[in-house]
């Protein structure tokens, strides 16, 4: 099990403010387009801390948050981009 967490957006407030989207991936996707981002983990607003589990056993993974809101726009990526490893068993 794996926890991540970040800071909240500053539009928490925003009555448009969906939630956050999580994103990993085995490779970076800071310049992905939209269209080619993996299936995210969707967050809910005001929640800043998400629980991984199963992760497959890999040197590193790659993880960026972005804002949603309510309409489906997403916000640029988080920055830094965050490298973890994950042990294998």
């Amino acid at each position: 099990m794996l926890k991540v967490s970040w800071q909240p957006s500053r539009h928490e407030a925003d009555k448009n403010f969906a939630g956050y989207n999580l994103y990993i991936a085995d490779h970076s996707l800071i310049f992905s387009p939209i269209a080619d981002l993996p299936t995210p983990y969707m967050v809910p607003k005001n929640k800043t801390s998400y629980e991984l589990a199963g992760l497959d056993a890999k040197q590193r993974l790659f993880l960026h948050v972005r804002s949603r809101g309510t309409n489906g726009d997403l916000s640029y990526p988080s920055l830094p981009e965050i490298i973890i490893s994950v042990p294998r068993n």
